[in-house]
């Protein structure tokens, strides 16, 4: 129920109420290319056969995007965070992320505002301004 409302599940019957377990899916994104990375929370791998370069805009009415960044390839990916937006719990706020030449090198950040908060990293070689 909304507000001041009332939410009654079978209210009246003397069974019991059955509510069916729902998983909702993690919307998986892959990129083959040097690109944008989609501002839509999810998995975003990233796959291509060399270093990628990749960009995350500002974040704008995103507010509570997750986005988790993965490398399924062994190469060190470079994602640029669009005007240094990029908040890891240092002084300043960040521009680039470098991940290690390996598979599985991953950051998760989440959008508060007009910025990124670094929420998870995993074998990244540097994050820096």
């Amino acid at each position: 129920a909304k507000g001041a409302g009332t939410l009654t599940l079978n209210g009246t019957a003397t069974g019991a109420v059955i509510s069916a377990k729902t998983r909702a899916r993690v919307e998986v994104t892959n990129y083959t290319a040097d690109g944008a990375i989609t501002l839509t929370s999810g998995l975003h791998t990233i796959a291509k056969t060399s270093a990628a370069a990749m960009t995350v805009a500002a974040p704008s009415s995103q507010a509570g995007t997750r986005l988790s960044i993965i490398s399924n390839t062994d190469y060190a990916h470079v994602i640029t965070f669009t005007g240094a937006t990029l908040l890891d719990g240092t002084t300043g706020a960040n521009l680039t992320v470098t991940m290690t030449a390996f598979k599985g090198s991953a950051i998760t950040c989440v959008a508060v505002g007009t910025k990124w908060l670094l929420e998870s990293s995993s074998n990244v070689t540097s994050i820096t301004v």
